[in-house]
Order: C-alpha cells, then structure tokens, then sequence
C-alpha cells in the first residue's frame, strides 16, 4: 500500500474509532456485497454525489406529471414572476454546483460522467470558445415546462458567466446559446 492510503486509513480508523483492520474488512464487505448485486462501487460513489447536491439545492421527489401540471397553473397565474423565479434558482443551483465543477468545461464533463443518472432522454453541452449552446431533450411535458427549464438553464448559465444570446422551447425539448460575458 501506498504511504498517502496508509496515513489516510490511520486518520479514518481514529476519526471513526475503529482499527484499520475493522475499516478494511468493512471496505471489503462493502465492495463484495455491491458486486453480488450488480451495482459497481463507483456507481455508488456517483450515486451518494448526486444525493448530496439534490440535498444542497433542497430537491424534493415531485411525480413529473404532477409537477407539469403545477407549472402550468402557475404560469397562467403570472407567467413573468413563475419564469423569474426558475431563473433565480437556475443561478443559486449554479452557485451550488460550481463547488463541484467550478468552470463550465468541469460541469460538462460532470454531466457525461453522470449522463446516466440524469431523467432527461438528451443533455448536450457545446462550448467553443466564449459560446455555449445547451440543448435538453425530455425537459417537461408542455411548452411550459420548457420554458422554465430553459429560464432555469438561463439563470445557471449566469452563474457561470454567461449570458443568454437566444432560446427555444418547445413541449420537452429546450436549446439555450450564450456567451461568456467576461
């Protein structure tokens, strides 16, 4: 074993008051039951991330159905005010998600790497020099939906710097350009 896994193993066993025997045979437990069952480990390491950020950005289970239905109401309610709030939270997610991918590259690569996890049938990112181009396909069931994804999309983009050149939306489908505007 290498010297780094080493003293990382010794701080792990006094943190959690076990010996490095015991973290060992419970790594290795661990690492056996998720093989029997089929499920990689790092699938399982990409599964808790995912978790851990649906927790920083208050993500709550919502049927999509259910939750398309509601963006409809709310937007005939007051469809400027509904779509103002998608973008405010399109940027506070971008300010949460920059702690993991703090440039726009690092999130399009964080995307491929949990391209699997992610309920939308298409999530593309573009980037050629100070211009990006993102195009989701699955995002709602009607053109509403879509346009708060897109407004959400538009938001995160901000956060990262962009500015949102153009955007189409349609039932489920959504293609933002913008440019990096620093």
């Amino acid at each position: 074993m290498k010297n780094e896994l080493i003293a990382d193993l010794e701080k792990i066993s006094q943190e959690n008051g076990k010996s490095i025997s015991t973290i060992l045979s419970e790594s290795a437990h661990f690492y056996i039951e998720s093989s029997r069952s089929g499920i990689a480990p790092d699938q399982i390491m990409r599964s808790f991330r995912i978790l851990t950020l649906l927790q920083e950005i208050d993500s709550v289970p919502v049927p999509g159905q259910l939750l398309d239905f509601l963006i409809r109401m709310s937007m005939e309610s007051s469809d400027r005010e509904v779509l103002g709030k998608w973008h405010e939270r399109g940027f506070i997610i971008g300010d949460i998600v920059k702690k993991y991918a703090p440039t726009l590259a690092d999130f399009s690569r964080m995307i491929e790497e949990y391209r699997p996890m992610i309920p939308v049938n298409l999530f593309s990112i573009d980037i050629k020099g100070s211009t990006v181009r993102i195009i989701v396909s699955g995002a709602g069931y009607s053109k509403e939906a879509s346009r708060c994804s897109a407004e959400g999309l538009s938001g995160f983009l901000e956060s990262y710097g962009y500015q949102t050149e153009s955007t189409e939306a349609t039932e489920g489908f959504v293609k933002i350009s913008a440019r990096n505007s620093s």
